[in-house]
C-alpha cells in the first residue's frame, strides 16, 4: 500500500509545492527514519541503565573516553567516508575498500597521541583508571574506526534498508552487552570493551561482507579523490569539536560528575540531532547532482521542523523524564528546559552543513566552526562561576548560534548562483 502510494500524482503535486522530491524522500527516508528511531530507543534504554545501575562518575568517565576518541578519529581520516561516497555515485565502487586502507594507515598515526595522553594522565595527574582506560581505547583504535566506510555502499545507491538492519543489530548487541555488565556493577573497562569491541567485529564483518560484493560486481577502478576526502577530514574534525568538545570542556571545569548531569539531559537532543543528520542524509545523492531543492521553502521547512520537535521534546520532559531517571538527576532536568529552545535550530543546522559540504564550502566551514568553538569555550570559562546549569545553557546557545548565522550567509551567497541550475532540475 506504501508503494503504491508513492506512486500517485499527489506526490508530484507536492513536490511542486514543497520544493522536495517528495516520492524519493519517503521511500528512503522511511528506512533512516526506523533506524533511527530503534537506535534512540536502544540509546535510551542505556542512559536508564547508567542513571539506575551506575554512578554519575562512571557515567561521566565513559562518555569522557568516547568523547577524547572521537576527536582524535581524525586520523582515521573520516572524510574518505564521503569521499568514498562521491566515487560510488560515480560508479566506482572499489574507492570503499582504498578509503578503508588509507583510513586504517592513518589511524596508526594517532596512538603516539594517545599514548602521550595517557602517559599525562597517569604521571602527572595520578588518574591511574582514566589512563589505563585511555590504552584500552588505543588497542581498539584503528579497527574501531577503519572499516566504517562499509554503509557508503548501499547508502550511494539509495539503499537504505541495507543499512537500517545492520546497524540496528550492532545497536541490540551493544545495549545488551552495556547494560547486562551495568546490571553485575561492572567497571569502566569492561564497559569499553564491550562497546569498541562489539563495534569493530561488527563493522569489519560488513565490511567483508560489502568486499566480497564489490569484487563480485567488478564495476569501475578504485578511483578516490583523496584530496577531497583529506579536505573533509580536516572539515569533520572541526564539526566533532561541537559534539566532543563540550564533553571535554565541561569535565575539565566541572568533573565527572557534572559531565553525567549534561549527558542525561543533552541525551534526546543529541538524538534528534543525530536523527536529523541521518535524515538528510538521503538527500545527498541528489545535493551532489544539484536536484530536487528550493533553497526559500527548504529553510522554512526546517524551522517547522525544528518547531515540532521543539513541541515533543518539552512534552517529554514534563511527562517522562523524571520517572525516567529519578531524582538524582533532577537538575538534568533543569538544564535540558534550559537547553529546549535549541532543538528548533537543529533541522536547519544539519541541512546547512549538508548542502555546504556538497558544494564544498570548506574553508567557510571549517572557519566559522573553529570561530563558534572558540566563542562559546570563552563564554564558558567567563561563566564557570555561575550555576552550573546556567553556565552550560550560555555555553551551548553561544556555539550555535555562532554557528548559524555564519552559514546562512554562506548558504544565500551560493543559493544566489545555483538557483537556476536547481530549478531547471525541479520537478516538472
Amino acid at each position: 500500500m506504501f508503494t503504491k502510494l508513492l506512486q500517485q500524482d499527489g506526490f508530484a503535486k507536492y513536490s511542486r509545492i514543497i520544493g522536495l522530491d517528495l516520492r524519493y524522500f519517503f521511500k528512503s527516508g522511511f528506512f533512516v527514519a526506523v533506524r533511527y528511531g530503534v537506535v534512540s530507543f536502544f540509546g535510551l534504554a542505556l542512559s536508564i541503565g547508567f542513571a539506575r545501575l551506575g554512578s554519575k562518575a562512571l557515567l561521566g568517565e565513559y562518555q569522557f573516553v568516547l568523547a577524547f576518541f572521537g576527536l582524535v578519529s581524525v586520523f582515521s581520516l573520516p572524510g574518505l567516508n564521503i569521499a568514498a561516497f562521491k566515487a560510488v555515485t560515480e560508479g566506482s565502487n572499489r574507492a570503499i575498500i582504498k578509503a578503508v586502507r588509507y583510513s586504517f594507515y592513518g589511524s596508526l598515526l594517532g596512538l603516539p597521541l594517545i599514548l602521550a595522553y595517557a602517559a599525562y594522565v597517569f604521571f602527572f595527574q595520578g588518574n591511574t583508571l582514566m589512563a589505563g582506560a585511555l590504552l584500552l581505547g588505543a588497542v581498539f583504535f584503528p579497527f574501531f574506526y577503519a572499516p566504517n566506510t562499509w554503509y557508503v555502499f548501499y547508502e550511494a545507491r539509495s539503499l537504505f534498508h541495507s543499512v537500517t538492519w545492520r546497524v540496528i543489530l550492532t545497536s541490540i548487541l551493544v545495549t545488551a552487552g552495556l547494560l547486562i555488565a551495568l546490571y553485575f556493577h561492572t567497571g569502566l573497562f569492561l564497559l569499553l570493551i564491550l562497546y569498541f569491541g562489539i563495534n569493530a567485529v561488527s563493522s569489519w564483518i560488513f565490511f567483508l561482507e560489502v568486499w566480497k560484493k564489490v569484487e563480485r560486481e567488478g564495476k569501475g577502478e578504485a578511483v578516490l579523490d583523496t584530496g577531497y576526502g583529506l579536505s573533509v577530514s580536516v572539515q569533520k574534525f572541526v564539526f566533532s569539536l561541537v559534539e566532543n568538545l563540550p564533553v571535554l570542556a565541561i569535565s575539565f571545569l566541572f568533573g565527572f560528575e557534572a559531565l553525567a548531569l549534561f549527558q542525561i539531559a543533552y541525551f534526546f537532543m543529541s538524538a534528534m540531532a543525530g536523527f536529523m543528520s541521518g535524515l538528510s542524509a538521503t538527500y545527498l545523492p541528489l545535493l551532489f547532482r544539484y536536484k530536487q531543492l528550493a533553497y526559500g521553502r527548504v529553510l522554512a521547512q526546517n524551522i517547522v521542523l525544528g518547531i515540532a520537535l521543539f513541541v515533543v521534546f518539552r512534552i517529554f520532559l514534563e511527562v517522562f523524564f523524571i520517572f525516567m531517571y529519578g531524582e538524582a538527576y533532577r537538575e538534568s532536568l533543569s538544564i535540558a528546559r534550559n537547553l529546549s529552545f535549541l532543538v528548533i535550530l537543529f533541522p536547519l543546522k544539519t541541512f546547512l552543513l549538508n548542502f555546504l559540504t556538497t558544494q564544498s564550502k570548506n574553508l567557510a566551514l571549517v572557519g566559522t566552526f573553529l570561530f563558534a568553538n572558540a566563542v562559546s569555550l570563552m563564554v564558558l570559562y567567563l561563566t564557570k562561576n555561575t550555576p552550573f546549569p546556567m553556565s552550560v545553557s550560555f555555553y551551548l546557545y553561544t556555539l550555535n548560534i555562532s554557528l548559524i548565522i555564519p552559514l546562512l550567509f554562506v548558504y544565500f551567497s551560493t543559493a544566489s548562483k545555483k538557483t537556476d541550475s536547481i530549478r531547471s532540475e525541479m520537478i516538472s
